[in-house]
C-alpha cells in the first residue's frame, strides 16, 4: 500500500514538473491569420483586483512632419480560447497613420512613435498570460493602472 502512495506521489510530482516546463502560452495557437503572437507574463501583485491593464499599440515611422498630431488606427478585439475559456486579443493596424493637416517647415527626417487610441482596460490577472495577436508593423506593450492610495 505504501509503495502505491509513493508511486502516485512521484507520478504527480513528475507531471507537475513537466507542466511547468511548457511555455505559459502553450494552449494558444502560434499564429492566427498571419498575425504575430505577443505574450506577457504579468508579475504577481498585491490587490490585483484593484488594478487594470492598458494595452499600448504603437509604430515607429520616419517623417518630416513634426507639427501635426498623428494617430495609429487600430482595432482591439477580445476572443475566447476554445476549450479553455481564456481571453486573447487581436489588434490590427494595417492602414498606416492618420494625421492633422497643418503645414510644417521641417526639412529633416525624424523618427516618430505613433500610438493607437486607448482601447478597453483589461482586468489584471497574473495567473494566466496576457496574449495579444498583432500585425507585424506594430509594437505591443502594456501599462498597469492602480488606484492612488
Amino acid at each position: 500500500m505504501m509503495k502505491k502512495v509513493i508511486t502516485a506521489g512521484l507520478v504527480l510530482a513528475c507531471s507537475v514538473a513537466i507542466a511547468d516546463e511548457r511555455p505559459a502560452d502553450h494552449m494558444y495557437p502560434e499564429t492566427i491569420d498571419g498575425l504575430v503572437i505577443n505574450t506577457f507574463i504579468l508579475p504577481t501583485l498585491d490587490n490585483e483586483q484593484d488594478r487594470l491593464i492598458e494595452v499600448l499599440v504603437s509604430t515607429t515611422i520616419e517623417t518630416k512632419d513634426t507639427c501635426n498630431n498623428m494617430n495609429l488606427p487600430a482595432a482591439q478585439q477580445r476572443h475566447s480560447l476554445e476549450g479553455w475559456g481564456y481571453s486573447y486579443y487581436i489588434v490590427r493596424a494595417d492602414n498606416g497613420v492618420i494625421s492633422t493637416m497643418m503645414g510644417c517647415d521641417n526639412e529633416e527626417t525624424v523618427e516618430r512613435e505613433v500610438f493607437a487610441p486607448r482601447g478597453e482596460l483589461l482586468n489584471y490577472n497574473s495567473k494566466i498570460p496576457l496574449v495579444i495577436y498583432s500585425t507585424e508593423n506594430v509594437t505591443i506593450d502594456y501599462r498597469v493602472w492602480a488606484p492612488v492610495e
